[in-house]
């Protein structure tokens, strides 16, 4: 239940600006990870560089700007942008990692989710041209 609680915010919260981001999402992470039992979480968000451990190199997105990571007892995740769109987003995390289990698509946005855990969402900005990525991989 802490993964799809997981799964379910972080998306969301890496389309806010990044002022609000970066003070609210600490919150909202330890809240969601509290309320579903407890758990150590570890936020990095924009603090100028984000640390990427080495089991998290592979998901980053080529050329996207890593905004923060995420960490959790049973994940990791990686908030990006890139000026690419959803579809060029999808298209290399398909390739890189096979078919998904699950695939999702709405007007602006794609998500997918891969039997060993790793999940994709990337939400188009209609304003700004941005496309927010959010990768996670879960350990359970």
């Amino acid at each position: 239940m802490k993964r799809l609680t997981l799964l379910l915010i972080l998306p969301a919260l890496s389309c806010m600006p990044g002022g609000c981001q970066q003070k609210i999402a600490e919150k909202v992470a330890e809240k969601a990870v509290g309320s579903q039992g407890g758990g150590k979480v570890d936020l990095n968000v924009g603090s100028g560089s984000v640390n990427i451990t080495g089991d998290m190199k592979d998901i980053v997105y080529p050329g996207a700007r890593v905004e923060a990571t995420y960490e959790a007892e049973d994940g990791k995740a990686m908030a990006m942008s890139t000026d690419k769109s959803p579809e060029e987003v999808a298209a290399f995390y398909v390739k890189k990692f096979g078919k998904p289990a699950m695939k999702a698509m709405q007007e602006n946005s794609i998500s997918m989710v891969w039997e060993d855990g790793l999940s994709v969402t990337a939400v188009a900005d209609k304003d700004g041209g941005i496309t927010r990525i959010m990768v996670g991989r879960s350990t359970r």
